[in-house]
This record gives C-alpha cells, structure tokens and sequence, in this order.
C-alpha cells in the first residue's frame, strides 16, 4: 500500500495513511493509547489536529498544517 497521503482520498484513508507514515517515523513515534479524537477541522473538511489518548488521558498530540491545494505539508507532535 502507498503510504502517501492524497487529500481526494477522503479524511478516513488520508488519516489512515498519514497515521502510518507518523508511526513509522521515529522523531513521531506515538506512545500507547486506546483512544484518538480528531478536531479542528478546516473549511475543506481537513482535521486539524489529532490527539491520541490512554485511559482518557492525553498521550500524544499532532497539530496538521496543510498549504492552499489542500495537500498536508506538516505535523507537528506535542
């Protein structure tokens, strides 16, 4: 499977994939949890950020940044 994420996949596979790129990016790696809510979504339907949780506490979160062709062009973790 092509990892590169592609806007007209639709938000779920686009997610999917970039989850998987993040995951195996070590800079990224995200910790154990059994929860993700995803918020901030922009006018073009993109998700702006993405929190990762364990047990309802916050382990992980990636704020996505996209340019004007709605491509992803960066994600930061905190």
């Amino acid at each position: 499977m092509d990892d590169t994420p592609y806007i007209n996949d639709g938000a779920d596979a686009s997610l999917r994939k970039t989850v998987s790129l993040l995951n195996k990016t070590v800079g990224l790696a995200i910790p154990a949890y059994d929860e993700i809510l995803l918020s901030n979504y922009d006018g073009q339907g993109n998700v702006g950020t993405v929190v990762y949780r364990k047990n309802g506490v916050s382990v992980a979160t990636l704020t996505l940044t996209y340019n004007g062709s709605n491509q992803l062009t960066s994600v930061s973790k905190s």
